[in-house]
């Protein structure tokens, strides 16, 4: 019988284009401050952040470096590359990409119907996420979902980041469920479904683009394109068990 559901938050329930949306208004405002252009400005960003992501990206996730820290540097490196070393502008840019970033969280249409049909079959609900601490909070407070949950797992206040059974062991510990009883929904095969598969938890993979499976991943234990299949798949789930 399944009795809680986890979730993952990007790309599972929250939309992530902001992404790239947020990064492009940001450029705009801070090329009307400075006169860069907002083309140079995000080319510089596309060569500066994979190489300090490439540096940063495990203490990132796993809570040993602050969110603000490394947007600061990240955006330090992306001036200096367009040749401005001013410390004030850093902290503009900083801040204005935050602000526009957290105005875009949006979550997919399917997310409230899917909330509520599992809280009307009595099924605890857990997110599994990772990032920083204060990253996922706010995308969770900004787009009103963070009081529906039962547990929150992020890898930054934790330590243990998906796919490492731990953050899931977190998770159905704080909703006083075994790994025989939950079922995990994510879009990443790398990290929700080997994870789940990990921590000996039924994988569901959310495949919103029809994407193939590719050859080398963990094969899902059931694929749905949509949230709105949820009721239909637990009942699924249920009956198999």
């Amino acid at each position: 019988m399944i009795h809680a559901l986890l979730l993952d938050l990007d790309g599972t329930l929250l939309e992530e284009d902001y992404v790239e949306a947020s990064l492009d208004a940001a450029c705009i405002v801070i090329a009307e401050r400075t006169g860069i252009p907002a083309e140079a400005l995000r080319i510089a960003n596309d060569r500066a952040w994979p190489e300090y992501w490439s540096e940063i990206g495990d203490q990132w996730m796993r809570g040993t470096i602050a969110a603000a820290d490394v947007a600061t540097e990240a955006w330090r490196r992306t001036l200096l590359e367009c040749g401005s070393d001013d410390g004030a502008l850093v902290d503009f840019a900083m801040r204005i990409h935050e602000r526009l970033e957290g105005e875009r969280y949006r979550l997919y249409d399917d997310v409230p119907g899917a909330l509520a049909a599992a809280d009307a079959a009595g099924l605890a609900m857990a997110v599994v996420t990772n990032g920083a601490s204060v990253t996922q909070r706010s995308k969770l407070q900004r787009v009103g979902i963070e009081t529906r949950f039962g547990g929150i797992a992020i890898s930054g206040e934790i330590g243990a980041v998906k796919p490492e059974p731990g953050i899931f062991e977190f998770a159905l510990s704080a909703l006083g469920v075994d790994a025989a009883s939950a079922v995990m929904i994510g879009d990443s095969l790398e990290n929700d479904i080997a994870g789940a598969h990990a921590a000996g938890i039924t994988s569901v993979w959310l495949n919103r683009t029809g994407d193939a499976l590719p050859s080398d991943a963990v094969e899902p234990d059931h694929v749905i394109a949509s949230l709105s299949e949820l009721p239909a798949l637990l009942l699924l789930v249920d009956m198999s068990r």
